[in-house]
């Protein structure tokens, strides 16, 4: 990913400070990233791409696609937006078969447990010794 930040910086013609400022980052961050000694966070990824929209996140992450920039074909979503059944426009009917009266929900009555009471309290001192103490 280093080397990608790196063409990023190198197609805008920035350096790490301006490219810092650009994303809103310590300058620092972005040191410790070009240099090898941290990974980039998750937020720092997320205000690179904010940044530079153009730049494809596949890319970016896994470098896997062929250019740095988000392709422009649209064609292949609009094959499996249509392929796909829209779930939300149509409202859902409810079949009559084997739909059920349910009962209402049994009351619970609420016993009150028996909460545990003291018996006796014990104290412990620095120098060795202890009480006990016995409610009445």
């Amino acid at each position: 990913m280093i080397r990608r930040i790196r063409k990023i910086m190198q197609e805008n013609e920035v350096n790490a400070s301006q490219l810092s400022e650009m994303i809103g980052i310590q300058r620092s961050t972005l040191s410790h990233i070009l240099s090898g000694r941290n990974m980039p966070s998750l937020d720092v990824v997320i205000k690179l791409l904010k940044a530079f929209p153009e730049i494809s996140a596949e890319w970016l992450l896994l470098g896997t696609e062929s250019g740095v920039y988000k392709s422009k074909q649209k064609g292949a979503v609009d094959k499996i937006d249509r392929s796909l059944p829209d779930l939300f426009r149509e409202e859902a009917t409810v079949s009559d078969g084997d739909t059920k009266e349910s009962a209402p929900p049994k009351e619970t009555t609420n016993h009150k447990k028996n909460k545990p009471t003291v018996e006796q309290v014990m104290l412990l001192f620095s120098d060795g010794t202890f009480t006990y103490y016995t409610p009445s």
